[in-house]
């Protein structure tokens, strides 16, 4: 039986082709470079650290989001 890990989630940003996401817990600049229109318009992946190989899943933004704050 496999255990249920749960990812973080992290919001990235998409510049062309690429989409580029920081490390919570090295504080890395990563990115994801699509080859393929149809993978860049995916509204969530899972991707690993280039430096700790830590694992989560990536939420990208698309064209129309706002960014929501929190004055808790």
């Amino acid at each position: 039986m496999t255990k249920n890990i749960c990812k973080p989630e992290l919001v990235g940003t998409r510049n062309g082709y690429e989409i580029r996401f920081t490390c919570p817990d090295c504080h890395t600049d990563n990115a994801i470079i699509n080859k393929c229109p149809k993978d860049y318009y995916k509204k969530s992946r899972d991707a690993t650290c280039k430096r700790c190989r830590k694992r989560s899943t990536i939420i990208t933004p698309g064209p129309d989001y706002r960014p929501t704050f929190s004055y808790a």
